[in-house]
């Protein structure tokens, strides 16, 4: 499996809206990429139409439209 798909599945699984926000730190330790490269992921991620929300507290896969921010909506515009 591609580092990107098991994001997106651990985003899906563990990470279900934002109450459960994942932080980079523990993204980039268990996928074992950089920060830039998590970035890279989750802006790719976005532009294919995830729903990969992110603030203060981590990343978390989108399950309500209010948890919708600019950086989801920017990415899919």
């Amino acid at each position: 499996m591609r580092k990107e798909e098991q994001l997106l599945a651990y985003l899906k699984g563990a990470c279900p809206g934002r109450q459960h926000a994942a932080p980079g730190r523990r993204l980039r330790d268990i996928l074992g990429v950089s920060e830039s490269r998590l970035h890279e992921m989750v802006n790719h991620l976005r532009q294919e139409g995830y729903p990969i929300g992110s603030g203060r507290d981590g990343y978390f896969y989108i399950r309500t439209f209010g948890e919708v921010k600019l950086p989801f909506l920017q990415a899919v515009a």
